[in-house]
């Protein structure tokens, strides 16, 4: 089986594409820049560049004759009020995070359908319970989620599959490399910074990156994947509450614990 991942320079990625390649699969790691891989070919490739996707997708084929699985897991995330966040931020968080989805995942459809292969995504729980202060990372884990059943029913008579796995808090260097808008207007009265401050909290607390590793993997083996896989069973305890529970209690407890 061979694999095409993003963002495998590090984190999620990294920890996937080495679990993989230890199980016996050909894993192509892909990232802007070069890096070391255990177990794994690498291709450089920006995935907000449609060209440079399809490059490297053409790139794999060539050498292995197929593609059967293609992992989109490239991601950057940004934080701050939505009122005064960059307009360029924006625009940066949505190119990597779901257009870099979009372009990866056209790249290599033609070749899936030859394998009847399997898109997967990294989500987040972010997506399923949207955070005060995090509003651009959610809107686009969300569109992640929105294109990911789409595709299932595009590409079902393809035989192709689409799954999102949704990761909740991470311990990786994603907390250190996101962006803060550290400009805090006088009247949100500290808000954003406390907000800001539980998060990473939460991030640095959690779960490693192994943990999504196998469940990538576990998805990867599927004969049938799920639509959506979700990473540890409190995060799946919150995304099953947060589909059930009335939309304003949800609200009230995400302030309280965020927002506030």
């Amino acid at each position: 089986m061979v694999i095409m991942i993003s963002g495998a320079s590090g984190g999620i990625g990294k920890a996937t594409a080495e679990l993989l390649a230890k199980k016996g699969y050909s894993v192509y790691g892909l990232s802007r820049k070069p890096a070391e891989i255990e177990g794994c070919k690498h291709i450089c490739c920006d995935v907000t560049d449609p060209v440079s996707c399809e490059a490297a997708a053409k790139e794999v084929f060539e050498k292995e004759g197929r593609i059967d699985v293609v992992i989109n897991n490239a991601g950057m995330g940004i934080s701050g009020a939505f009122e005064t966040t960059e307009a360029a931020d924006v625009k940066r968080i949505f190119d990597v995070n779901l257009f870099g989805m979009v372009n990866l995942t056209r790249a290599a459809i033609p070749y899936l359908k030859k394998t009847k292969g399997k898109i997967i995504s990294t989500s987040s729980v972010g997506g399923v319970c949207p955070l005060a202060f995090q509003s651009f990372y959610s809107a686009t884990k969300v569109g992640v989620d929105a294109l990911t059943y789409c595709l299932r029913m595009e590409l079902k008579p393809f035989g192709v599959t689409a799954t999102a796995v949704l990761p909740g808090d991470i311990k990786t260097g994603f907390t250190a490399a996101r962006k803060k808008n550290v400009s805090e207007p006088a009247d949100y009265n500290g808000r954003i910074k406390r907000s800001i401050e539980k998060q990473e909290q939460s991030e640095i607390n959690g779960m490693p990156p192994s943990a999504v590793a196998k469940v990538m993997a576990k998805a990867v083996k599927a004969k049938n994947p799920k639509p959506r896989y979700t990473v540890g069973f409190l995060y799946q305890l919150a995304a099953w509450a947060s589909e059930r529970v009335p939309k304003r209690f949800r609200e009230w407890i995400l302030y309280n614990i965020y927002a506030k």
